[in-house]
């Protein structure tokens, strides 16, 4: 069984990641555009592995 603690650890951690990303392509410039290659290589990662 699951540590419900660690669970919510695991959510608010994950949570903070996808905020710092979307903060850095708000922000724009050469770091978003960097950020943005990163999250569709990853998502096509993701999706070949589907």
């Amino acid at each position: 069984m699951y540590n419900p603690f660690a669970v919510a650890l695991l959510a608010i951690e994950a949570q903070k990641v996808v905020e710092l990303r979307l903060v850095k392509l708000a922000w724009g410039g050469a770091e978003a555009q960097l950020e943005a290659q990163q999250m569709r290589t990853a998502r096509r990662m993701y999706a070949e592995q589907r």
